[in-house]
């Protein structure tokens, strides 16, 4: 299959693999080009996409589309990681210079960098193909429509008023604002009034699809009376309101990028779990697949104990989570010394070994996170990004001073499984 696949690549890639091949063996052993290629290739497919504009009646999810960009992502990921064989080039070309080593790192980071930016480049497409679809002063004036038009089709009895009663954004509320202060001074003539109406009715047909079909005269009319006309069958005219406030607030969303995939405290820990990624990628190409199973298992039920220990602790002794975290923290940093002087001490428990530091190091990152979150002196969310990019600096250099150097010398070690 992979041969298929690598005859429809383009002349250029190939050329440039087999160059990589003999001269970058490292580099080319990462797979990183062909990964800059496939993501390259998608993210102009998705330009393609979001340059066909966009119909008011059909208008694209981002946050949808968000999610559903996971899926290929993690299946290139996958991919990638399965062709990456930096373990086989290590036992042909010999170990790694310190230099080299952290070079390689950052190669693989960036590569799960790009593919972690694929759903936001997706999901930023897709909003700014909403906002393109309709002009920001056209949308000022369908809120004003629509906030004008909504007091004359009233559905039922609760729904008969003088002012609009929905807002669509903050940055509308000079257009919500004007139409109540008009209905409020009621400043619309009879014509006035049933120009509104008329222009109401093609606004919903507009935006939900759907034609009313009645006579501006006749819907002032049943107004001024009091009269339900629509409360009879208003199940398709409800929902064709309802598509049109739907649809207007999408785009007023797409206009200023109001999306929640876009918040910072979401985008933090998105950051922080593809550290956590890489870093489990990285344990992955240097050992077997069982191990690192194992070690994964392992650091997903040491993370569910730890977690445990702290609500049983606080619930039971009445003891600040905070010192707990703080005990976890260094416990791990003895677990890694004990790991250390059993390496010097005996190859037999090799294997062991090597889930261990694997454990350990995926461990520190994460109590340390926790720990510097906890006990954080600064007001408001400021804390959190501090916090979180803090932790990741410190475990990078962790890892690259400590845990990079075990585990190259454990790969050299033979292997008993």
């Amino acid at each position: 299959m992979f041969r298929k696949i690598k005859a429809l690549s383009p002349a250029f890639l190939r050329k440039l693999d087999r160059q990589l091949l003999l001269h970058h063996p490292h580099f080319w052993a990462t797979r990183l080009h062909v990964l800059l290629f496939v993501v390259a290739a998608g993210m102009g497919f998705m330009l393609l996409r979001a340059w066909v504009p966009a119909g008011i009646a059909s208008l694209p999810d981002p946050e949808l589309n968000f999610a559903l960009a996971w899926i290929p992502a993690g299946l290139l990921f996958l991919l990638w990681v399965w062709q990456a064989g930096v373990h086989k080039t290590t036992g042909q070309y010999g170990q790694h210079t310190p230099s080299r080593e952290f070079a390689l790192q950052c190669q693989y980071l960036l590569g799960v960098l790009l593919i972690a930016a694929l759903p936001y480049f997706q999901g930023g497409l897709t909003i700014n193909k909403i906002a393109r679809s309709i002009d920001d002063e056209t949308l000022r004036q369908d809120i004003h429509l629509l906030n004008m038009g909504d007091v004359y089709f009233p559905l039922q009895g609760a729904d008969y008023r003088i002012y609009p009663d929905h807002t669509f954004s903050p940055h509308y509320m000079k257009a919500e604002s004007q139409s109540a202060l008009i209905l409020e001074q009621k400043q619309l003539n009879r014509a006035e009034k049933l120009q509104l109406i008329d222009a109401y009715q093609q606004l919903i047909k507009k935006y939900g699809g759907y034609e009313i079909g009645l006579s501006p005269s006749v819907v002032l009319a049943a107004y001024e009376r009091k009269d339900m006309i629509f409360a009879r069958n208003s199940e398709k005219l409800r929902h064709a309101i309802d598509e049109s406030r739907s649809r207007i607030q999408l785009i007023a969303q797409a206009k200023y990028g109001q999306f929640g995939f876009f918040e910072d405290q979401k985008l933090y820990m998105v950051f922080f779990m593809t550290f956590l990624v890489w870093m489990s990628m990285m344990i992955f190409l240097r050992t077997s697949f069982r191990q690192a199973t194992i070690t994964l298992l392992l650091y997903g039920a040491g993370i569910l104990l730890m977690g445990l220990f702290v609500r049983i602790s606080e619930y039971l002794f009445q003891i600040d989570g905070r010192v707990l975290v703080f005990l976890t923290f260094f416990g791990a940093l003895a677990f890694l010394s004990v790991q250390a002087f059993l390496t010097g001490r005996s190859r037999l428990s090799h294997y062991w070994q090597q889930i261990g530091l694997g454990l350990a190091s995926l461990l520190l990152p994460l109590t340390g996170i926790v720990w510097m979150t906890t006990v954080s002196t600064q007001p408001g969310q400021d804390a959190v990004p501090n916090a979180v990019f803090t932790g990741v600096a410190i475990a990078f250099l962790v890892w690259q001073l400590a845990f990079n150097q075990q585990f190259i010398r454990l790969h050299a070690a033979p292997s008993t499984d």
